[in-house]
């Protein structure tokens, strides 16, 4: 469950962020984000949703659920993270995929503010399961 939301927000630190701001500098055309980013980062977000929903919402007495649910019901704080996580990387990808291409000033002053978001839950996200 945390796994896929975590390796693509280091994608989007380590890889995407800096070969987007290298690209910029050296003067060539590269938009951030990227289908794959957005596509897996959807994927987590709709199966993390779908956890809370059935977390809160029913009685599943299915054996081979209740790993995947006692996530949600062990700690909340640790799904809010991860679920953050996810969404800021929906986010990063839909603005350098759609709003770069139009409006570059714009996704210019947008994106870093996302980043460091994405960095600062990330950073929360990995203390939370080095804690548990």
């Amino acid at each position: 469950m945390i796994c896929v939301p975590v390796f693509l927000a280091i994608a989007v630190l380590f890889i995407d962020f800096p070969v987007f701001l290298y690209a910029r500098f050296v003067g060539k055309d590269s938009s951030p984000g990227s289908r794959e980013i957005l596509l897996g980062s959807l994927v987590a977000l709709i199966s993390l949703v779908a956890v809370g929903l059935v977390a809160n919402y029913s009685d599943v007495r299915v054996e081979a659920i209740r790993p995947i649910l006692h996530f949600y019901s062990e700690d909340p704080r640790g799904y809010r993270y991860v679920l953050l996580l996810s969404g800021l990387n929906v986010l990063y990808a839909l603005f350098g995929m759609l709003v770069y291409p139009r409006r570059r000033r714009l996704d210019l002053l947008l994106l870093p503010p996302i980043v460091l978001l994405i960095a600062y839950t990330l950073l929360k996200t990995l203390i939370w399961v080095h804690s548990h």
